[in-house]
């Protein structure tokens, strides 16, 4: 059963970061009411303390160019991952945007990418593989134009927390949801 989308406090609401954390990460920044910024990111480097610091520095160009007032992340699913260096990574982004929240003092939500697909899409289950695809095509519909699938499920997660901090109800089903 997919819980309801978190809610953010009102001392939070501003300019709100969603991020689909990864070796690409997917972004939207952007106040409640407003179309965000979105795309995605590569964070290069071999070594995982590298992409950490580079997603370390990022978060705070983001935050002198927009003054973040919260934090968004997709919550991990480990077990999906198929090498453990993929899991390290996805630990260690976490770890490290955590960390810069508590720094700066904003909060940080974590919200699973099937709760935030049932409040924006109507529902959060999928055929395998084709949820991404979906949410894709969501963005396109509302007028995003990206290919890419990081800033599309970023996007998703935005939309998912507004939509439940200003209390609407998730979507019903439609034409975003998965044929059965």
């Amino acid at each position: 059963r997919l819980m309801s989308c978190p809610r953010l406090p009102r001392s939070a609401i501003g300019q709100v970061a969603a991020l689909d954390l990864a070796s690409t990460v997917g972004f939207a920044v952007g106040g409640f009411g407003a179309r965000p910024r979105f795309g995605s990111v590569v964070l290069c480097g071999e070594e995982v303390v590298h992409r950490m610091a580079a997603l370390r520095e990022w978060l705070d160009e983001q935050d002198r160019f927009a003054a973040i007032t919260a934090v968004v992340l997709e919550a991990a699913i480990i077990g999906r991952h198929r090498s453990t260096q993929a899991a390290e990574i996805l630990i260690s982004l976490q770890a490290t945007a955590r960390l810069w929240a508590f720094d700066v003092e904003v909060p940080l939500l974590t919200v699973g990418s099937g709760t935030a697909r049932k409040q924006v899409l109507g529902t959060g289950r999928f055929p395998k593989g084709k949820a991404k695809r979906h949410v894709l095509a969501w963005a396109r519909a509302q007028g995003y134009e990206t290919a890419s699938l990081d800033a599309a499920d970023a996007l998703c997660l935005w939309h998912a927390v507004q939509q439940a901090t200003q209390g609407q109800p998730p979507a019903a089903p439609g034409m975003f949801a998965a044929a059965r």
